[in-house]
């Protein structure tokens, strides 16, 4: 993988810090500290939480490509917390913290030890008078070495692990920064593709199994094969080398794809996914690979068109240097 990253802006960081945190502890809330007499110290990210994930996550979502990573909305993997107590401190409290991956939930795995991760600070003080502390914790994960990340779910737990002058929360006592990973060789949103196009002669194409080397191979917009979610498989005749990407035409842009799964095998049997990207509405629409592949069977799964009309798909060509 080379180190160059795009990043770019699809999910979210929260960092939640200073006064910008401080909440009443009322009647409202619902978790131990209410009510309490005496003074407890809790974290409250305020923050979603993903289904299965403990509260206090806070998510990011990394896309790995042959050309480098792409971490959504965000420049980089980082969250600050802060700590909190219910009420004012009479003395200096104190807050120890320190990473916790027996707190790894069902589903997640630890960060791989050849990815960076840290954290900042392992103490915070809620100062004398305060309900919060004066500063925060940041938890982090360099971009370098994303690659690392193989397609799933990450978690880092922060957890308190000792407090002073004053008591701990029974639930609210940690914090998650979660890293969700996936691969693809497609550029999302593709406006073109480089190289020329193959000629198509003895191709095959089947369309839910259904033949229709007739209407995809004509250079023609006024035969396609109409539907909404379908499959398309192509049989190039040979393996085709250094193919940078596909192009789609059809009926109208109005009858476009919005989203497809990309398949190619040189057997036949096994199937790489290369992606799933989304496409702009166009015609024609393109798939354009990071990496150049190596393929004689292309299998295109459409999942959604860009109206509920569908999609009239009216040609297919592969691209290659």
């Amino acid at each position: 993988m080379k180190k160059l990253l795009n990043l770019r802006c699809t999910a979210f960081w929260f960092a939640l810090i200073g006064a910008s945190l401080v909440q009443s502890c009322g009647d409202d809330e619902l978790f131990d500290v209410t009510g309490s007499k005496e003074n407890k110290v809790y974290i409250n990210t305020q923050s979603w939480n993903p289904v299965n994930a403990p509260r206090n996550s806070i998510v990011f979502n990394v896309t790995n490509t042959p050309a480098g990573s792409i971490i959504a909305n965000a420049d980089k993997i980082e969250a600050k917390f802060a700590v909190q107590c219910t009420h004012v401190a009479a003395s200096d409290i104190v807050v120890r913290f320190e990473i916790d991956n027996s707190l790894i939930t069902s589903g997640y795995s630890q960060v791989p030890s050849g990815v960076n991760l840290t954290i900042d600070k392992t103490e915070l003080t809620i100062p004398k008078g305060a309900t919060i502390s004066g500063d925060s914790i940041t938890i982090s994960v360099s971009n370098d070495n994303l690659d690392l990340l193989t397609t799933g779910q990450y978690m880092a737990p922060v957890k308190i692990v000792s407090v002073t002058n004053a008591k701990v929360s029974d639930n609210l006592t940690s914090a998650c920064l979660l890293v969700k990973t996936t691969y693809t060789n497609c550029v999302d949103q593709a406006s073109s593709v480089s190289g020329t196009a193959a000629g198509r002669t003895g191709w095959k194409a089947l369309v839910n199994g259904v033949d229709q080397a007739n209407k995809l191979f004509d250079n023609s917009s006024r035969s396609y094969f109409y539907g909404t979610n379908f499959t398309v498989d192509v049989d190039l005749g040979t393996t085709h080398e250094n193919i940078t990407g596909l192009v789609f035409g059809y009926y109208s842009r109005s009858y476009s794809m919005k989203s497809a799964n990309i398949y190619t095998s040189v057997t036949g049997i096994d199937y790489e996914l290369q992606g799933s990207p989304t496409f702009p509405t166009n015609t024609p629409q393109y798939v354009q690979f990071y990496e150049k592949i190596s393929a004689r069977y292309v299998r295109v799964v459409v999942t959604a068109g860009v109206s509920s009309s569908g999609v009239a798909l009216s040609e297919f060509n592969v691209y290659q240097q």
